[in-house]
């Protein structure tokens, strides 16, 4: 027996009031140094256009670099693709997922995170996008 989960986001100006309204989508804002994320239904989507306003009023500049880990080791992102041109993990394990969605059940296995992907589903991958 299979379970899904769904998560759903409400906007939270109407969870402010009390109501569920959901949202439809977010907007990152920082202020002192801190980010913030407000999930916003259409109808408080517009909040955006006045965010904007005052952006144009404003400057960029660059964020403060976070401090690194222990011992001076800093965590490297995934790449998008490797030097070689293979694919990145991440870009495998996204399609690989978007395929068990689409069939409603795992075809092609593959943890949420890690730096390994298994050959089969990487074969499957090259084959599908050669």
């Amino acid at each position: 027996m299979g379970r899904r989960t769904y998560t759903v986001d409400y906007c939270d100006f109407d969870e402010a009031d009390g109501k569920d309204v959901e949202a439809t989508g977010s907007i990152t804002v920082g202020i002192d140094g801190k980010l913030y994320e407000i999930l916003v239904c259409d109808e408080h989507g517009a909040i955006r256009e006045t965010l904007d306003a005052i952006k144009e009023l404003g400057k960029v500049i660059e964020a403060p670099l976070a401090p690194a880990s222990r011992r001076g080791r800093s965590r490297t992102p995934t790449a998008p693709a490797t030097a070689n041109g293979e694919p990145s993990v991440a870009e495998v394990r996204a399609w690989a997922k978007a395929q068990n969605e689409a069939a409603g059940e795992i075809v092609y296995p593959v943890a949420p995170r890690g730096p390994r992907i298994k050959k089969e589903v990487m074969d499957a991958y090259k084959a599908a996008h050669a």
